[in-house]
């Protein structure tokens, strides 16, 4: 055997050895949920790429929901999110269904497609999901591509309140507060913002201290199929001295989101502070109003409500800035 030969033979063993003696360590879905949580987005990103793609439903979901709010520095790919989303429900993943349902209704990623939204929820509420319940009620609510029923609306949210949901639960408040499924109850519906306060629902927690603050006070007796007995782990703070009660019951302020020159535009607008912030504009609704400036142009305001009290817009606009800088945020008189 020449030297060449020799030589050649001795790196493979070599080789050979370096990956016999150093094996390389399987990481997992957990893994990637560490990453994330020390704020290691591309490492996250990293592992449950390779996860997904042998076949991970629970990586397949972390993957769909970094591209679906742009986590870390990544850019928000709505196709991506559907892709990914769309692989783990397939699978079986009853939270990446129930968010690629939520993105059929909206058209993010994915044609807008109102009744695919209704078909991927409906057996999931039907079988106790609460959170398929209340996406099933706000669909019904909003009637966007389907018909809008109220009736359907309140009995899903209103099972999914009773599941212990707080968006559901500070949902049914709402429309107890402003009268949309029957004549206005401010007791009922304090009974159910106080329930979802205790669940840490920081909206609720403001709905509370205004109606409190304004003289409100839950009902002596609450019947169970009604409304639920708070929660008694976290108490509903005490009223803040800078709430006015006036301005708490005018409820006339809504969360401005940015003005666009189209009303395409301003759909596209709400879109996507939807999918950047899905856990604080989850309960509210769009309102698009076309203001004429004269030279500069007509242009149609991104409105999120339904209307509010400055003070709650403002915390609104706060939480946004506080993720987001750079978002466009006031609170503006509807």
């Amino acid at each position: 055997m020449n030297a060449a030969a020799a030589l050649h033979i001795c790196l493979l063993l070599c080789a050979a050895a370096l990956s016999f003696s150093a094996p390389a360590v399987s990481q997992t879905y957990k893994d990637g949920v560490r990453a994330a949580g020390v704020g290691d987005f591309q490492h996250a990103h990293k592992i449950w790429s390779r996860l997904a793609e042998d076949g991970d439903t629970d990586a397949a979901y972390g993957l769909g929901m970094m591209h679906l709010t742009g986590m870390g520095s990544l850019t928000t790919d709505y196709g991506e999110a559907a892709r990914w989303l769309g692989r783990a429900a397939d699978a079986g993943h009853a939270d990446a269904r129930n968010t690629i349902a939520v993105m059929y209704y909206h058209g993010m990623g994915v044609g807008r497609d109102a009744q695919k939204a209704l078909d991927l929820s409906r057996p999931a509420a039907e079988q106790g999901d609460p959170v398929a319940q209340y996406n099933l009620g706000y669909f019904y609510w909003q009637g966007h591509g389907v018909v809008k029923d109220v009736g359907a609306a309140a009995a899903w949210i209103q099972q999914a309140a009773k599941s212990g949901l707080p968006r559901a639960q500070y949902a049914l408040g709402q429309m107890y507060r402003t009268g949309a499924i029957a004549p206005p109850n401010r007791e009922l519906a304090l009974s159910w913002y106080v329930a979802a306060a205790a669940q840490d629902h920081w909206q609720a927690k403001i709905m509370a201290d205004e109606m409190i603050a304004a003289g409100v006070r839950l009902p002596v007796s609450r019947k169970a199929d009604k409304a639920p007995a708070p929660a008694t782990k976290t108490p509903v703070p005490a009223p803040s001295a800078a709430v006015n009660p006036t301005q708490a019951e005018s409820g006339g302020y809504w969360v401005w989101l940015g003005s666009m020159e189209s009303p395409e535009g301003a759909e596209e607008l709400w879109r996507e502070s939807m999918a950047m912030f899905p856990d604080l504009l989850s309960n509210a609704s769009p309102q698009f109003v076309s203001v004429d400036l004269g030279a500069k142009g007509t242009f149609v305001r991104v409105l999120a409500g339904p209307g509010m009290s400055y003070a709650a817009a403002s915390d609104v606009c706060q939480q946004l800035h506080a993720r987001r800088p750079h978002v466009f945020c006031e609170a503006r008189r509807g």
